[in-house]
């Protein structure tokens, strides 16, 4: 069972990890009383949403290949760089 206390200040794409893991098959249902996981921070830009529905799906892998995709020789480090739909 997850503590409420401790998981209130764990970044949002380890929350829904964390959810996703406790209500698998063969666990007891949660009956969690809100505000147990923070409160909302705004709006997430989607690729940031999205790098978090990858990580409760456990797909680590395929992110990485994304960003290895991504890595450009013609910028320097740190350097601002559009992303699609941005």
């Amino acid at each position: 069972m997850l503590d409420k206390d401790k998981t209130s200040n764990l970044p949002a794409s380890l929350q829904k990890y964390l959810e996703e893991v406790a209500t698998r098959p063969g666990l007891p249902a949660l009956k969690p009383e809100a505000p147990w996981h923070g409160y909302d921070l705004g709006v997430w830009p989607p690729h940031l949403a999205r790098q978090a529905e990858m990580a409760t799906r456990s797909e680590y892998f395929e992110f990485s290949d994304e960003l290895i995709k991504g890595r450009r020789s013609d910028v320097g480090m740190n350097d601002p760089v559009p992303r699609e739909g941005q």
